[in-house]
């Protein structure tokens, strides 16, 4: 994926859009909020990241995501790394890699851009730390998935503009754009199809197992620090779904029913980070005074190496008994 400023600047067959006062002042503003990378061409790489903005802005999508995010404050600049891209809530700064080509930074760009709006939704105060593990776990996968669902829509809208990236999203094969693109087809619905989407990411294996494998480290971390600074405060909030699923939305409102936030396939653990997750808080508990030992990871199903679910959430969404009841109930008897 990885090209030089020249392979971008001969990107040539981006159609032009008209384009209203407004979303030139917001083209304006993100651009003149850029800071180059230490050792790059600054005015190139501003060249560049304008014409991410201004393609991006060629979509309904793109242009109603970066016109929020332009009320925010963000900074922006180009960092090499092992990554596409990353959004700093706490620095207002959203980073794109200069290594990767146009087409890989354009949807990033997008997806960082939707993580800056739910961070500015996210009004509980709290922090990893502060919550419950199930409740990191699950409001970190939400917030990845909608900013998936999102980057896929942008895509599907692009494509009529500037097809390659879209084209290149095809090529993968993963399961969140024919999600997205199956549903729209089918019920011309941009709620339906972004549910539609956000839910196949829990089915991407490729995508839920590189971020688990991120997110469950912090959980040693917390502890161990929490153990050094005698803090019995760590793990003690649980995140209701609805509060999670507040900041994931489509033009204001949740796309996603709460329940499925508890179903086996997003409420679920693999086995080894289970029990990693397990030893952690319990030295966490044990070591630290009037410490909350948490066992919400007992609540969550197990999946054993291969994804398969090998024991079932136990919550209500995910009682059979409570399914049955509510089947019962749809059904009118």
């Amino acid at each position: 994926m990885a090209k030089t400023y020249a392979d971008f600047m001969a990107v040539g067959d981006v159609k032009k859009m008209k384009c209203g006062e407004k979303s030139l002042d917001v083209e304006k503003t993100l651009t003149k909020a850029f800071k180059g990378s230490r050792k790059g061409d600054k005015e190139a790489e501003k060249e560049q990241f304008a014409k991410i903005v201004s393609t991006a802005m060629q979509t309904q999508i793109g242009r109603d995501t970066l016109t929020e995010l332009a009320k925010l404050g963000y900074k922006f600049a180009f960092e090499t790394g092992e990554f596409g891209g990353f959004c700093d809530p706490a620095k207002k700064k959203i980073v794109l890699n200069p290594t990767n080509d146009f087409d890989y930074q354009l949807p990033v760009m997008v997806h960082e851009a939707t993580h800056a709006l739910q961070h500015e939704r996210d009004k509980s105060g709290l922090s990893e730390k502060d919550m419950e593990v199930a409740s990191m776990l699950k409001k970190n996968r939400a917030i990845e998935a909608d900013a998936t669902a999102h980057e896929m829509a942008f895509l599907c809208q692009l494509k009529d503009v500037y097809p390659a990236p879209y084209e290149a999203e095809k090529k993968r094969g993963l399961p969140m754009l024919t999600a997205y693109e199956d549903a729209k087809a089918k019920t011309g619905d941009e709620d339906k199809a972004l549910n539609a989407a956000f839910k196949s990411w829990y089915d991407c294996a490729e995508y839920r197992d590189f971020y688990d494998h991120w997110f469950t480290p912090w959980v040693g971390g917390i502890s161990e620090e929490g153990i050094d600074n005698d803090d019995p405060s760590r793990f003690a909030h649980a995140l209701k779904n609805k509060d999670v699923l507040a900041l994931c939305l489509n033009k204001g409102k949740p796309y996603v029913e709460p329940e499925f936030l508890d179903s086996d396939k997003a409420f679920s653990v693999s086995k080894s980070d289970r029990e990693s997750i397990i030893e952690w808080t319990k030295d966490y508990a044990d070591e630290v005074y009037g410490a909350k030992r948490d066992r919400s990871v007992y609540k969550m199903a197990v999946r054993d190496e291969t994804g398969k679910i090998i024991a079932p959430a136990k919550t209500k969404a995910a009682s059979p008994a409570v399914k049955a009841k509510i089947a019962d109930k749809a059904k009118g008897r």
